[in-house]
């Protein structure tokens, strides 16, 4: 079964896919620039991982905000 989405839905989808991905990489790019600070411990891999899920945190609330969800049905 194949869902119709609306051409403004998916492009929506795809601008908020791409700010959790530049959000990541953008904020994984400032924390390995010294590379006295990079580790390759499991512990260091879960602060990666954690520091790139703020930051796409971040981003994605930034594109809330810019972007919301329309409101197609005209409810509130």
């Amino acid at each position: 079964m194949r869902f119709i989405v609306p051409a403004y839905f998916r492009l929506w989808v795809h601008g908020l896919v791409a700010a959790a991905v530049g959000g990541a990489l953008s904020t994984l790019g400032q924390v390995l620039v010294t590379p006295s600070s990079v580790e390759f411990t499991a512990m260091a891999w879960r602060r990666y991982a954690a520091t790139a899920a703020a930051g796409a945190l971040i981003a994605v609330l930034a594109y809330f905000k810019q972007s919301p969800v329309k409101n197609v049905h005209g409810k509130c």
